[in-house]
């Protein structure tokens, strides 16, 4: 239960993925980390999305990504790049919503 991980909060539950995660960590700067692959299912607040491709990187307080599925209940192509910040928070989302199931 992905939930007893990162809290129960978030609403994730089960989830099956295959994807390649790179993970670069050097004391002088910020963690860096890249993922990239499908996430086969997920249960999200009770609903399982399924066959979902993501392509993401992590880095300091950056996280850009891209998503997209083309499923019956789902079709969907997302690019987000969000800036966390103390003080000024910046979220730029960019895509086409044609069907989505929540």
């Amino acid at each position: 239960m992905v939930a007893k991980i990162i809290g129960e909060g978030i609403g994730v539950d089960d989830i099956s993925l295959n994807t390649q995660v790179h993970v670069d960590i050097d004391k002088s700067r910020p963690i860096i980390v890249s993922a990239k692959g499908n996430i086969a299912s997920v249960v999200y607040k009770g609903y399982r999305y399924r066959d979902i491709y993501v392509d993401g990187l992590y880095g300091g307080n950056n996280i850009q990504g891209y998503v997209f599925t083309d499923t019956e209940d789902n079709k969907l192509e997302l690019k987000a790049d969000l800036v966390l910040g103390n003080n000024n928070m910046k979220i730029d989302i960019d895509g086409v919503i044609d069907r989505l199931y929540i």
